[in-house]
C-alpha cells in the first residue's frame, strides 16, 4: 500500500437469506460497532460454506469476534491480523506493478 497504515481495521460480514430480506439493520449495527469496511452476502442459510471467508479465516488473515445484533441476533465482527495486512499490502504492491507494466506498454503503442 503506499506506505499508509488503514485507520480502521474492522471488517464487517452482513447476510441475508433471500432477495426479500434488507441488510440495513445488519449494516447499522456494523457502523455503529467501528467496521471501516462490510462485506455483504445473499445466500441461503441451508448453505453454511463461504468459501473466501473461511480461507481468510484458515489463513490468519482475519479474526472474528462474537457478538449480539440489535435485535438479538448473533452476529460477528470481523478484524484483519497482522499477518492479513501483509497479505493485503503484498497483494496491492503487486497490483501496482503489474498495473504500471501495463501503463508503460499502453505509453509505448499510442506513442
Amino acid at each position: 500500500m503506499t506506505g499508509t497504515q488503514p485507520q480502521n481495521r474492522r471488517l464487517g460480514y452482513a447476510r441475508v437469506s433471500s432477495y426479500g430480506q434488507t441488510l440495513d439493520a445488519q449494516l447499522e449495527q456494523l457502523r455503529a460497532d467501528g467496521c471501516g469496511r462490510i462485506y455483504r452476502e445473499q445466500a441461503s442459510g441451508a448453505r453454511a460454506d463461504r468459501r473466501e471467508l473461511q480461507r481468510m479465516l484458515k489463513e490468519g488473515c482475519l479474526e472474528s469476534e462474537a457478538g449480539i445484533s440489535a435485535k438479538g441476533r448473533p452476529t460477528r465482527i470481523y478484524r484483519v491480523t497482522d499477518a492479513g495486512m501483509r497479505r493485503l499490502e503484498q497483494d496491492v504492491s503487486s497490483f501496482e506493478k503489474m498495473f504500471a507494466g501495463i501503463t508503460r506498454v499502453l505509453a509505448v503503442a499510442q506513442a
